[in-house]
């Protein structure tokens, strides 16, 4: 078999997370790929910090995976990873002290 072909790789969907929340592909999602020989998979990521300014996320993750093949034919995709602005709900409050005994 002659593979002249790069793998068919397919992206993980763009998915929110919470600030709390771990960002790893195994918790967001991972591409996958075929092809009629070996291959390997491989990503890099980029975080844009935006903050408390503008949309409901804080940060924005672009995450980039290529697949590359015995052949050094690759294709890539990108996932975009939106980090959700914290919430009331994500605060451990400290319990009430006032000073006075119960």
């Amino acid at each position: 078999i002659d593979d002249k072909l790069a793998p068919p790789l397919t992206c993980p969907p763009t998915v929110p997370v919470a600030c709390t929340a771990p960002t790893t592909p195994a918790s967001t999602g991972t591409a996958t790929a075929t092809d009629c020989s070996d291959f390997n998979i491989s990503h890099t990521s980029q975080t844009q910090v935006i903050g408390c300014n503008g949309t409901n996320y804080s940060a924005i993750i672009t995450r980039s995976w290529m697949a590359v093949d015995a052949g050094g034919y690759a294709s890539s995709c990108q996932q975009t990873i939106n980090i959700l602005k914290p919430t009331n709900a994500n605060i451990t409050w400290p319990p009430h002290y006032d000073g006075f005994g119960a």
